[in-house]
C-alpha cells in the first residue's frame, strides 16, 4: 500500500477538515482493480509515545469507511517475554481484533523509520519507528489459523480527473485515434467526408474505397504469401484422406 488512509469515523471524530479530494483507484493482489472513489485528503498531526526523542509527525492521510479486515493482535506469551528481554515494548496487544483505523503507508512508513532493527528468536523482526516499534514477519509456533491470518497486498492508482472507462484508455494507448470522444453525428459525418475523399477506380476498373479508421497513406499488407501455404497445407491434407477431388469437384460446380 503506498498510500495512506484514515477511516472516516476517526476523521469525524477528530473534527478533522479536509484540505482536498483525490480519485483513487486499487489494483489488488492478483490484478483486480476496483473502480476509482473520490477520497477526502486530510493533514494529520501523529504523536511519538516518547515525544522527548521525536517530534510531532505532520502527513497527509486519505479517507475510507473501511480500511481492511480483521488483523490478529500480539497477545500475552512467549512472543512478549520475548520483547520484554530486548526492551521492545508495543501499544497494541491483546487477544481480539479492534478495527484497524489508520493505516500507514509506503509514502510515510520510509520517513518515520529510525533504522532500529533486532531479529527475535521466536522467528519475529521488530522495526524501531519514530511512533514507536512495529513486529512483523512469521511467528514460528503461531497458533493462529491460516483462515485467521490476514494480509494486504495492493497499489494505489491515482486516476485525479480520470472515471473508469480511462483506466481501459491507459492500455489502448496507440489503439484508439484523437476522434473517439466525438460525438455520434460528428464521427458519421468525418466517415461520410472520408468516404467521398477516398472513392476511386483502380487499374482494372473496380471501385475503391479507403477503410474508415485508417489513413489514405497507409496500405493493407500482402498476405498473399500466407495465403498460398496455408492452401497448400490443406491440399496436402485432403490428398492425404483420398478427398481432395470430392472438394474440387464441389469448388467447380
Amino acid at each position: 500500500m503506498w498510500k495512506s488512509y484514515i477511516s472516516k469515523s476517526v476523521a469525524a471524530e477528530l473534527s478533522l477538515s479536509a484540505i482536498s479530494k483525490e480519485t483513487v483507484a486499487h489494483t489488488l493482489f492478483g490484478g483486480a482493480r476496483t473502480e476509482p472513489k473520490l477520497l477526502n485528503k486530510y493533514h494529520v498531526k501523529l504523536c511519538s509515545l516518547s515525544q522527548y526523542e521525536h517530534p510531532d509527525l505532520e502527513f497527509d492521510f486519505l479517507d475510507q469507511d473501511v480500511i481492511c479486515g480483521d488483523i490478529p493482535r500480539i497477545s500475552k506469551g512467549p512472543i512478549l517475554k520475548e520483547l520484554k528481554r530486548n526492551t521492545i515494548w508495543l501499544s497494541d496487544i491483546g487477544s481480539d481484533c479492534p478495527k484497524i483505523d489508520m493505516l500507514i503507508g509506503s509514502d510515510i512508513y520510509g520517513k518515520i523509520l529510525t533504522g532500529l532493527v533486532k531479529q527475535l528468536k521466536v522467528g519475529l523482526t521488530a522495526v524501531n519507528t519514530k511512533l514507536g516499534w512495529v513486529v512483523c514477519g512469521k511467528f514460528d509456533d503461531s497458533p493462529i489459523q491460516i483462515d485467521q491470518s490476514a494480509s494486504i497486498l495492493c497499489a494505489g492508482l491515482a486516476v485525479r480527473d480520470y472515471n473508469i472507462s480511462d483506466l481501459w484508455n491507459l492500455e489502448t494507448i496507440g489503439i484508439l485515434d484523437a476522434q473517439h470522444n466525438l460525438t455520434k453525428a460528428a464521427e458519421e459525418e468525418i466517415a461520410h467526408e472520408q468516404f467521398l475523399n477516398s472513392l476511386n477506380r483502380n487499374e482494372e476498373g473496380r471501385y475503391c474505397v479507403g477503410l474508415a479508421w485508417l489513413g489514405n497513406d497507409q496500405q493493407l499488407p500482402n498476405n498473399r504469401f500466407v495465403a498460398e501455404g496455408r492452401l497448400f497445407s490443406v491440399r496436402r491434407k485432403l490428398k492425404s484422406l483420398n478427398k481432395y477431388g470430392d472438394y474440387d469437384q464441389v469448388f467447380r460446380d
